[in-house]
């Protein structure tokens, strides 16, 4: 169980928010019954990566609830205030903003 929740990133093309946190909160649950609900909330957050990370924990002001994590990070993976481009992407979008911009 410990090593599933650690080989599990969160993929936003190919996890859904809402079946992965749930499914890492219980894997951790099930490792460390103990543990309080903030610890394992940050343990999940940071196999989220970094920008996605930082963008769910400056929506959820601590102590949130799971449910509060969970509707952050669905609002931010399929509502468009947060889009995960590789660099390549991101550079061949500004060369086509450049171009058709003059």
């Amino acid at each position: 169980m410990k090593n599933s929740f650690e080989e599990a990133i969160f993929n936003i093309e190919r996890d859904r928010p809402m079946s992965w946190f749930l499914k890492q909160k219980d894997r951790l649950n099930a490792v460390n019954p103990d543990m309080s609900k903030t610890m394992v909330h940050k343990r999940i957050l940071r196999k989220c990566g970094g920008d996605l990370e930082h963008s769910i924990r400056r929506r959820c002001i601590e102590p949130c609830s799971t449910e509060d994590y969970i509707n952050a990070k669905e609002d931010i993976c399929h509502r468009g205030s947060y889009e995960i481009k590789s660099g390549l992407e991101l550079r061949n979008q500004e060369l086509t903003w450049r171009v058709t911009k003059e």
